[in-house]
Order: C-alpha cells, then structure tokens, then sequence
C-alpha cells in the first residue's frame, strides 16, 4: 500500500526537510548550524472523527467502503489486493512487480494508448504498485466520471493482456535499474540489511536479481495473475464527491462479475531471532563515503508496541530534532543526514539507523550512532523531546485524514491489517498516552545493538580493519556475492 500507518511517514518527511541541504556525506559543513527542536502543540489534541464508512461485501467477496467527501468534485480510489512481493515464487523475485507494473500497458479491450487517452479524457490517473504484503491499484478523476475510472480499474485488473513487446521492454528496463541500483550503496546497504535481519523469510528479497529478470516470461506473469488477482479479501475504498449507494452500484456492475478461488495461505519460514551482532561490509573499492545501517527485527503492525515504538523512532531518528542528527551531524559534524527507519508489516518488520559518513570518520560516526542509540535502553526519555516526537507524529497522521488518496489507504489499510475499527479515531489519542517509561521499554525490545546487523557499504580496504573492532566482518560484492577482501 501507498500509504503507511508506521514510522516511515516521519521518516519522509525528514528527508523531505533533508532534501534541499543534502549533497554529499564528501564535504560536511565546517561548523554547522544547529538546530531547535520544534515548539510542541499547544494543548491537548483534538479529537479525530472521521466520516461515516458506507461498507458493503460483494457476493464474490470483495469489500468495498466509500466515504463522501464534497469539499471538491472529485474521487480517489484505493483496491488492495492481499498478496505482494513476498508471493513470488523461489527463483523468480520481481515476478508480482512486473505483474502490477504490466497491468496499464494494454487489456484484451484496450491498448495501453487507449488506457492512457481514456484517462485523460476524464482529469484521471490510474497507477499499481507492490511491497512486501499487498498490491495496490490507486486512481483519481473528476467525480461525474467515476464510471469511467471504475471501468477502466475494473478492465486493468481482471482482463490485463500482458503484450509480448511490453514485457520484454519492461525486462529491459529492470536490468537497466537494478545496474543503477547497485551503484546506489543506499541501496547496497538496504538490500544486505534485508537479507541478514529476515533470512530465509520472504521479506529478505527487495529486488529481482539478473537470472530471475531473464527468467520472466509472458506465460509466468499471466499464470501468477490468474492465480493471485482474485477479489477474495481484496478491498476497494472510495474517497469523495460520490453518493454511496450510486458508487457501490457502479462497483457491482464492474467488478461483481470478478472471480477466481482464493490462494492458501503460504508457510513461510520466520525471520531468525537475533542471538549475536553481525558486521557485514559491502566493498565498494574507491568509495569516499560509507553508508552505514544499524538494526534488527522489528514488529507487526498489530503489535501492541507498535505506539511505544512509533515515539521511539521520532525521539532517536525521524527530523531534525531527532538524537541521531543533532547529534552525528549537528555537533559532530559527521554527516548531512541521519535517521531511522521504522516498517510494520503483516507478519514481522524491522527497525534501523541510518547515515552516511566520511569515508576517514567512519568508526568515530559507529561509535556515536551505536552509543545513541544505547541510551535510549538505559535512560528514560526526556519529556520535551517525546513532546515533540509526539508533535512530529500527531501533524502527519492529521494531515494524511486531510488528503482523499491518502485516507483510502489509511482506510484500506485498517482493515487490511485487522486493525481496531475505531483505530484512526483513536490513532492520536494512542500517541498521546504513550509514557517515557514504554518507551524506554520498547527500545529494550528493538534496539538492542549487540544483537543488530551492522551494514557498512565502502572501500573495504581503507575500512574493514576498523570495522573488526565491532565484531568478525563478513565481506560482500555489489552482486551480494561473499568475498574474500584483501586485508
């Protein structure tokens, strides 16, 4: 889904405040400013209401929920398919992305052109993404022409053609990006702490790999849709200047004919309980710069830590107020940017720091990073800085009930997870009783840094030997191959 009820909403918004200053982790300022933490909202929050939610089940088990919204003449739409990358088969990552990625280039009524002039004919977008647990379909237009994006929703999902020559060319474009991926050592260093915190669990493939990219064809692609595109715990909400009873209406007529027969459930294996710290480094041979990410497992969306964590996350890493970039590139001058990184999901999660350092301050910048972190299990939290950590989290959770695309998915992802059905209602108030003792308790269930992965992406002769005062350094290549690094 689009749209997360978990820290990386916090963490978005610091790299968009980031975004402007950040260049390069090469050149740090000499002596650079520092920053105040926010003033905290004055005031108790007020309370959350949310509009009423019309939902209604299809006989073919489809759940559909609409809200009105008459602020402006249009809809958004939101269908969540209860599958994702995890769902790909042994041998062939990238399989369920392509499939959603192909679902726009051509129906067996429309051609992709077709799809595209129709969409623009009524002020509409329509788009599908992947990530680990869910596909989602996500569309807008002018509200008189919901028929017409319904239709057109309805005609991508069950009827996609798959053309040859677009399959191909996306095949193309996969090799062509994960070439450009494996020169990014942010994504270097993301892509082995995956693989080390989730083993052998599905949530450790991020991305196709070059055989499973060669490996795609046509039939594999319309096969796994046939198979996965079903509307049996799939929910579709609709956000907008639209009558309830005429959308669901339209819904029926599109998508009630829709079938197909649910999937097992798949046994996969869990992550692996943490027993040690594990140093990884990626070699990146002339690399002037390290990219470092320190974490563990995390939790479930539906944990009951989830609120305790989420305030633990602003208090060390999300914004500039945060410990990590006050301290590692406020006082220390060691970087532009350093922040976690908090992702719930269905069946696990994660949690992480994350910066990026000068290739010469790379075990100083470690150091910090790994002793910051620390505190946050042997000291309770300060009340300013959870106020604001409070403040940071409360502002974007309201500003995303604001925003219509943004509500779908925070409707749809209520139910997707099993959530409480008050759970937006109570979202802000949930923040707001979260003490600096659960926090502190939450850190010694997350953040214990002698059970992390360490990950550093850079030039392994110039930074291995440091690295071992950590721990036994396991050494990869840019292919996640291991490597036997010169010493």
């Amino acid at each position: 889904m689009r749209v997360r009820l978990s820290g990386r909403a916090l963490t978005t918004l610091a790299a968009v405040i980031l975004a402007a200053g950040r260049l390069s982790a090469a050149a740090p300022p000499a002596a650079p400013p520092r920053a105040k933490l926010p003033a905290p909202l004055g005031g108790a929050p007020r309370p959350v209401k949310l509009p009423t939610i019309h939902d209604t089940t299809l006989a073919n088990g489809l759940l559909v929920r609409v809200v009105e919204d008459h602020r402006l003449p249009l809809v958004n739409l939101a269908l969540v398919l209860p599958f994702g990358t995890t769902s790909d088969p042994a041998g062939l990552p990238g399989l369920c992305q392509v499939t959603a990625d192909l679902l726009e280039e051509g129906t067996t009524t429309r051609t992709s052109r077709q799809i595209a002039d129709e969409l623009a004919s009524i002020g509409g977008a329509l788009t599908a993404n992947a990530d680990a647990d869910s596909v989602t379909v996500a569309g807008s237009a002018l509200s008189e022409f919901l028929p017409r994006l319904v239709a057109l929703l309805a005609d991508e999902v069950m009827t996609p053609s798959f053309p040859e020559a677009e399959v191909s060319l996306r095949k193309t474009n996969m090799k062509q990006e994960l070439a450009q991926n494996r020169a990014q050592p942010a994504w270097l260093a993301r892509q082995r702490f995956a693989h080390e915190v989730y083993g052998p669990s599905p949530y450790a493939n991020t991305a196709p790999t070059d055989a499973s990219i060669a490996a795609l064809g046509r039939s594999a692609i319309a096969e796994f849709h046939r198979r996965m595109f079903v509307p049996a715990s799939a929910i579709l909400v609709v956000v907008g200047d639209v009558d309830p009873a005429a959308a669901v209406k339209e819904i029926s007529a599109k998508l009630g004919s829709w079938a197909g027969t649910p999937r097992a459930p798949v046994d996969a294996p869990a992550p692996p309980a943490p027993s040690r710290r594990r140093v990884l480094l990626v070699d990146r041979p002339g690399s002037v710069q390290s990219d470092i990410v320190v974490g563990t497992l995390g939790i479930r969306r539906k944990d009951p830590l989830y609120f305790p964590a989420l305030m633990l996350d602003g208090v060390i890493g999300a914004g500039t107020a945060s410990r990590l970039f006050q301290v590692l590139r406020e006082e220390k001058g060691f970087t532009y940017d350093a922040h976690s990184e908090f992702r719930t999901r269905l069946n696990s999660g994660d949690w992480c720091a994350v910066t990026e350092v000068r290739t010469e301050v790379t075990k100083p910048a470690l150091e910090e990073l790994l002793r910051q972190v620390e505190r946050l299990r042997a000291e309770t939290v300060g009340a300013a800085e959870l106020t604001a950590a409070k403040s940071l989290a409360t502002g974007i959770f309201t500003l995303q009930l604001e925003r219509p695309a943004a509500l779908a998915g925070l409707l749809a992802e209520q139910r997707f997870f099993g959530l409480p059905a008050d759970e937006l209602e109570t979202y802000v108030a949930k923040i707001g009783a979260v003490t600096p003792e659960q926090v502190r308790d939450a850190a010694n269930g997350l953040c214990d840094t002698f059970r992390s992965a360490i990950v550093v992406v850079g030039d392994g002769a110039k930074v291995r030997a440091d690295l071992e005062s950590f721990g036994q350094v396991s050494v990869y290549d840019a292919e996640g191959n291991p490597k036997a690094a010169a010493r």
